[in-house]
């Protein structure tokens, strides 16, 4: 089964790379169907096959040998392997199925907000529709979606804080992903995903400050470091806040 979310996950993480190309331009995310950015031709079946057909062509379009982008075997490699991730940790349930979509999600949401530094509204909207069918799932199967709001809640006013304070050293598109982080993780994880972001995200940005690869007044998207600190905290974040606890 595992075998089986690697290879789910490397197909959609294909998919991944349509949106992440698409979404900027404002194109149809279905049609037409996947071509070679720089010839326009499209593309045959097995020309999609994700990960090997990039390494079969040697990165490099097989009508007109131009070179692809190795974001696409990344992305693929890196969606398949964290499918493959969730599976073992949540084994087959609703919360694998809801992670793994979060996951992939996310992916497209950090390399956008990378890129743009600005998170897409059909990518929140999304986001926020996934959450709240994980609520209702909790509620029914639970009875903890209070907490989960509350953290989402919590998470979105808190950035909401640094936003007015700082006159936008953040932005929205940060508040509105760290609700829907704290709705799927829950207080204690989304806390965690939090301190992941701020710590990765000052390390980051120290060095390009002391390289000065960037300027005192230059920013840098959180966003994806926010996603950084979900995905850890969703693999390991359990253990990590057990054993912060267990110590005092």
């Amino acid at each position: 089964m595992t075998l089986l979310f690697l290879i789910y996950g490397l197909i959609t993480g294909s998919f991944l790379n349509v949106l992440v190309f698409r979404l900027p331009l404002g194109e149809n995310i279905a049609f037409p169907s996947s071509r070679c950015n720089e010839c326009g031709k499209r593309l045959k079946p097995a020309h999609l096959i994700p990960v090997v057909s990039y390494m079969y062509l040697k990165g490099k379009c097989g009508y007109c040998g131009k070179r692809i982008s190795p974001q696409y075997p990344i992305v693929e490699l890196a969606n398949g392997i964290l499918y493959a991730l969730i599976y073992l940790r949540f084994g087959w349930s609703a919360q694998s199925v809801v992670f793994a979509i979060a996951a992939s999600l996310f992916i497209v949401i950090g390399i956008l907000d990378f890129r743009y530094q600005d998170i897409f509204n059909v990518t929140i909207w999304f986001g926020l529709f996934l959450s709240a069918l994980y609520l209702a799932y909790q509620q029914v199967n639970h009875g903890k979606a209070a907490e989960n709001i509350l953290s989402g809640a919590a998470g979105f006013g808190l950035i909401a804080l640094v936003i007015i304070i700082t006159r936008g050293g953040m932005g929205w598109g940060d508040a509105w992903l760290l609700l829907i982080i704290g709705m799927l993780l829950g207080p204690q994880l989304t806390a965690f995903a939090f301190f992941i972001a701020s710590i990765a995200g000052g390390m980051v940005g120290t060095y390009l400050l002391v390289s000065r690869k960037m300027g005192r007044r230059d920013s840098v998207p959180f966003g994806p470091f926010l996603i950084l600190g979900f995905y850890v905290a969703l693999l390991i974040g359990k253990e990590a806040v057990g054993a912060y606890l267990s110590a005092f």
